[in-house]
């Protein structure tokens, strides 16, 4: 604690001049020496908290593209099962999801031909 009673960094050193010993203490405010770590503290929560939202974000919009085509799926074969003729279902995917999509639309034809003969 300094002499006005706030808190403070200090340093002391022993100084020889002249054969006599001086002690010389050095203090400075604990605010005012580490007001730019504050600052750079301050700033990267800030950024944590962007880079937080942002890739929050894209979780969300990539669960919710891959999620989509699979309830469009879901629907899809829950009509088919009740016996309601359906569209093919019309996913813009070239992966996986795709290649589902892509078999489900073929079972559909298969059995809308077999259900002809």
């Amino acid at each position: 604690m300094g002499p006005q009673g706030q808190a403070v960094i200090g340093i002391h050193q022993e100084i020889n001049i002249a054969g006599v010993k001086w002690i010389l203490i050095s203090e400075i405010n604990r605010d005012e020496a580490l007001a730019a770590a504050d600052w750079l503290a301050l700033v990267l929560f800030l950024m944590l908290l962007l880079i937080s939202g942002l890739v929050i974000i894209a979780a969300l919009y990539k669960a919710k593209r891959i999620t989509a085509p699979i309830i469009e799926l879901v629907n899809a074969s829950f009509k088919i099962s009740d016996g309601q003729t359906t569209l093919p279902v019309m996913v813009d995917c070239n992966n996986e999801i795709g290649l589902l999509a892509d078999s489900f639309n073929h079972m559909i034809n298969v059995r809308t031909q077999y259900q002809r003969v």
